[in-house]
């Protein structure tokens, strides 16, 4: 007797989910932070740190709100900051910058795109300041850019576009960066850089950058001629991507850029993003991460891509009811498949709510146009049984599928 009142007082049996951070990344993001050094920085590298936090960054896009991470971004920030401003009076003060032109150009477009990124360009003083070093820089950069012949030095400068107190990007330099884009020795990683950039200047750009593309692919003559840019970009990923995984020495820099390409263009190809997936966690695997095998640059790429990638947060569930989670993903593809376009909840409700108000609406005015009661009734009652056998006949359809 009391067993079957404990057994009724149970609350029903729910199915156990637990969702959480991919583990690997959680301690490849907690190795990214202990090696920051007590100035801010990883390695004292301007590069490195730059890298190391937009890790960071993406991490917190994934945790939500984490002081500890957030302080790190913080304390490397000043010792961007810092490294800029003096590599500003250096660069001021230089009659010539084409001795080290590779590494300036690198070193200070990355520390002003985190700094953006991070939303810590706020002192007006400090942008007075950097502002006319970087244009030096880019007026190097494109007097020299068929001379350096580098697609880095190329994506870092045009990055730091997204500035709002920068200028649109020269001519020249978008015209290099499209030309590699076609050019047959240009390699997966460079490839992956270049659409990553020109997307993002697109945001800003949109008129400048399209234009351009449309310029360079209106005077070919091969599979390329006259392709729109969005078109254009995700052929070129798709094709650079299958180049890399077919290619054994592919390493962590290109799968990592590859995965957040993909993410950048929304490209909604399964097979290509679950290989890549696979390579990058394949050859991440073969490395000791705790013992500091991998550099910082490798590291907070890695981080920056699985950050983006959808399997950022994994989903555990009892090993019982797998067979329950695996019918349903089956049959969000088998929707996926015939275009069937899934609505969310609020979609679901809010169609819901449209249709009975437009069924009381119609009711209303009727009863206004003829002021009978029964006729008003009847047009009710035909309305309501019209949405009740469609929603009735699409339930019956959506099972059959």
């Amino acid at each position: 007797m009391m067993r079957k009142i404990f057994r009724k007082s149970r609350k029903p049996y729910k199915l156990l989910v637990v969702s959480g951070i991919l583990p690997y990344l959680k301690l490849s993001c907690d190795i990214l932070a202990r090696s920051q050094l007590d100035n801010g920085s990883w390695s004292n590298d301007i590069l490195a740190t730059s890298l190391a936090i937009q890790a960071l960054e993406s991490f917190l896009n994934v945790v939500g709100k984490d002081s500890s991470v957030r302080n790190k971004i913080k304390l490397g920030a000043e010792f961007l900051q810092n490294s800029v401003n003096s590599m500003s009076d250096k660069i001021l003060q230089a009659e010539n910058l084409y001795g080290g032109l590779y590494k300036i150009a690198i070193d200070f477009g990355n520390a002003i795109y985190t700094l953006w990124l991070t939303k810590s360009l706020r002192d007006g003083d400090f942008l007075q300041k950097t502002r006319p070093a970087f244009l030096k820089i880019e007026d190097n950069v494109t007097r020299f850019i068929s001379a350096l012949n580098n697609v880095e030095v190329t994506c870092n400068v045009l990055n730091c576009h997204m500035i709002s107190a920068f200028p649109p990007p020269p001519e020249p330099i978008l015209d290099f960066a499209i030309s590699q884009l076609f050019s047959a020795d240009t390699s997966p990683k460079d490839a992956f850089l270049l659409i990553i950039t020109l997307k993002n200047l697109e945001e800003k750009f949109s008129s400048l950058i399209n234009g351009k593309w449309n310029f360079h692919v209106s005077r070919r003559t091969d599979k390329w001629r006259n392709m729109p840019l969005s078109e254009g970009l995700k052929k070129l990923m798709i094709d650079k991507t299958e180049e890399m995984l077919n290619d054994e020495k592919t390493d962590i820099v290109s799968l990592s850029y590859c995965l957040i390409a993909i993410k950048q263009l929304n490209i909604d190809v399964s097979d290509v993003l679950k290989r890549t997936i696979e390579k990058l966690l394949n050859l991440s695997n073969k490395i000791n991460v705790l013992e500091g095998q991998i550099p910082v640059q490798d590291l907070s790429l890695f981080v920056c891509a699985i950050s983006k990638s959808p399997i950022s947060y994994v989903v555990f569930f009892p090993d019982k009811e797998s067979g329950y989670v695996i019918s349903a993903l089956e049959w969000f593809e088998r929707m996926r498949s015939n275009k069937i376009k899934m609505l969310k909840s609020y979609q679901f409700n809010l169609l819901v709510a449209f249709v009975l108000i437009l069924t009381f609406l119609t009711t209303f005015l009727s009863y206004l146009a003829l002021s009978d009661p029964r006729v008003t009734f009847t047009i009710l009652s035909l309305l309501l049984s019209a949405f009740y056998f469609l929603v009735n006949w699409l339930s019956r359809r959506t099972n059959m599928v």
